[in-house]
């Protein structure tokens, strides 16, 4: 018995692929497609950022530092007695 084979190959599409077939009549297509493209790329680098095992650590961090500095400030404190790196502190977070 000869094996069969099957008439069609259904292939999964890449968004980009997706993207690239997509026809219509409305004005400024390659335009559209151009935005459509732009978005699909900026969700893959943040889904690498945010898939890194280093991401988790980073934003703890940042949280951690952000509470000290946050515990330091004095509100009463004039702005001209204020120290250096609590300013840039404020500037950053």
């Amino acid at each position: 018995m000869l094996p069969i084979k099957p008439f069609y190959k259904i292939i999964k599409k890449d968004r980009i692929h997706i993207i690239d077939d997509y026809k219509d009549r409305c004005p400024c297509l390659e335009f559209r497609k151009t935005l459509m493209r732009m978005r699909v790329y900026i969700n893959r680098g943040a889904q690498l950022v945010m898939m890194h095992s280093m991401f988790e650590t980073i934003s703890i961090c940042v949280i951690i530092v952000n509470s000290i500095f946050l515990a330091m400030d004095d509100p009463m404190r004039n702005e001209s007695e204020t120290p250096y790196f609590m300013t840039l502190a404020d500037d950053i977070f």
